[in-house]
């Protein structure tokens, strides 16, 4: 079944969906967004060279689950979404790459969040 619904109402569907699927971590100022319980990052935000590299996978995804013909709408859609987690930062000063691959978090990080990524053992009684 398709639904026919304007631009605006689809930003909103797809930002909800994100908001469900997807993760950050900050760590020293650098944000790595990823799908909640994976260690692959889908978009890292480098706060030094204020550049915002993006997984192409994620965008295909999207792209798939929502029939979205476009991809550079669909990049653009993602981006916006990554941008409104990114506090303070504005759009027009972000350099956005894309790279056609996803990148491990590095281990230093996913050991600083044990927690985060469900890493910790559980004490069992």
């Amino acid at each position: 079944m398709k639904f026919i619904i304007s631009e605006n109402k689809l930003n909103k569907v797809i930002f909800n969906y994100l908001d469900g699927v997807m993760d950050s971590v900050d760590y020293y100022g650098d944000v790595w967004f990823h799908f909640k319980g994976e260690l692959y990052c889908e978009a890292k935000y480098d706060s030094t060279s204020k550049r915002l590299q993006i997984s192409t996978f994620v965008v295909r995804e999207l792209m798939d689950i929502f029939g979205l013909e476009d991809f550079y709408d669909t990049e653009d859609i993602f981006i916006e979404y990554l941008i409104s987690k990114l506090d303070g930062v504005k759009s027009d000063s972000i350099n956005v790459v894309l790279a056609p691959y996803r990148n491990e978090i590095p281990m230093y990080i996913i050991l600083q969040f044990k927690k985060h990524f469900n890493l910790e053992k559980r004490d069992e009684d």
